[in-house]
Formats: structure tokens, C-alpha cells, sequence
């Protein structure tokens, strides 16, 4: 879906969501992370195809967990398809810390919500700056003196320890639907006491997440 350095195109990412369609039952995806979002206007309603791309898949089934993007801190900030109401949109707990994200030196760059259409975006927030991450191998990676890891921040960062989250739920429980994750997710988060247009519903709490009952019921 993207290049070396993380870009791609609309039309690469709807045929990477076709893909996952295409092999759901193949290779029993359970789970999406879509840490990218576009910015353009156009893109920014809801009957975008980004946002029907992301909803489709969470139609058939899938947890979908989308970044929240990184143009905080005003609001209607969250970059599409984090608006769709069905997914799952993530952003960062800890954005008040000065970082860098995609080459840019910043703070307050979580996506703040309601969106457009007045949904109350983000659903919850995780970790996402100065998190370490594996580095995306290229062809001349091996030529030259790159680590394997990197520190990079941004709410593409924090989407995936919500996916990670979900993971854990569905190992510990496979007959829940996307939607039932959904909603233990968003019942394990801690108040941070700030703009429910920041938090959504707060900081994911794992401890919490693994004590839920439907989480642990044994079958």
C-alpha cells in the first residue's frame, strides 16, 4: 500500500483494502491497522471512498483501528477515514511532548475531534511519541548502517497498540464480533481529565481490558 518512506495513493490503499477482502478467510484476518489518512478536502466527508473503503471492511467483519492523524490541535482535525463512525480512531495520550513527526518538529499534533458530522471522534487514545518501532527495510538498507529499530512519533504509532489490544482480546475470546471488541476497548481506558475531543474515551488500560468478563469467559 506504500513506498520506502511511507507514502502511497488512494487507489493503492483501496486496492490494499480489496486485499484484505480478497484473503479474509485464507488467512483469517481478524484485524486492520490503517495508520495513514489523507488530508485533502474532498476527503474530509464522510461518503469518501477512504471512509467507505474502511467500512467495508468493518462490515465483514474486521476490527478496523485507524490513526486519528496529526493536525491537532483544532478542532474537526481528524484525518479521513478516522472519521468513519464505525471504526475504531486512535489518537495520542502523550502529544503535549515536543517531537518530531514526518520531519516536522511539534506538540499538540493529535487529531481533535467532533468530525464534520458532529461524531465524537477519537473513540480513545494510546502512547505515540518517541515510540520505538521496527524500520521499514528497503533496497539499500542492508548496503548501508541503518538500525533495525527507529524512534518515530504520531498517531501511527499509537493505532497499533489499540490493534495490538484487539489482539489480545480475540486471543482470549475469537467468538466476539469487531463491534463487542469495540466497545471492551473502549470500556478498559483510564480518564485523563482533559476534552473528550482529545481523549475520546480516555487511555486504554491493558490490566483493565484483560480482567473484562466477556474477555476471559471461557468457551
Amino acid at each position: 500500500m506504500l513506498d520506502h518512506n511511507g507514502n502511497g495513493n488512494i487507489p493503492d490503499v483501496l486496492n490494499g483494502f480489496d486485499w484484505i477482502l480478497e484473503n479474509k478467510e485464507k488467512y483469517n484476518i481478524k484485524i486492520a491497522n490503517i495508520s495513514v489518512g489523507s488530508n485533502g478536502k474532498s476527503e474530509f466527508e464522510s461518503e469518501s471512498k477512504l471512509v467507505s473503503g474502511v467500512n467495508r471492511l468493518w462490515d465483514a467483519g474486521i476490527v478496523v483501528c485507524v490513526a486519528a492523524g496529526n493536525n491537532g490541535p483544532s478542532p474537526q482535525s481528524i484525518t479521513t477515514p478516522g472519521i468513519s463512525r464505525k471504526v475504531i480512531t486512535v489518537g495520542a495520550s502523550d502529544d503535549e511532548e515536543t517531537v518530531e513527526v514526518m520531519g516536522n518538529i511539534t506538540s499538540d499534533y493529535s487529531g481533535r475531534g467532533p468530525t464534520k458530522d458532529c461524531i465524537c471522534k477519537p473513540d480513545l487514545v494510546a502512547p505515540g511519541s518517541n515510540i520505538w518501532a521496527c524500520r521499514a527495510i528497503s533496497r539499500n538498507f542492508f548496503s548501508g548502517s541503518k538500525a533495525m529499530y527507529v524512534k518515530k512519533s504520531g498517531t501511527s504509532m499509537s493505532t497499533p497498540v489499540i490493534s495490538g489490544c484487539a489482539a489480545l482480546v480475540l486471543s482470549k475470546n475469537k467468538y466476539l464480533t469487531n463491534n463487542d471488541v469495540k466497545l471492551i476497548l473502549l470500556k478498559s481506558t483510564k480518564n485523563l481529565g482533559i476534552e473528550r475531543s482529545r481523549q475520546g474515551n480516555g487511555l486504554i488500560q491493558v490490566d483493565m481490558l484483560l480482567k473484562n468478563k466477556y474477555v476471559m469467559r471461557e468457551f
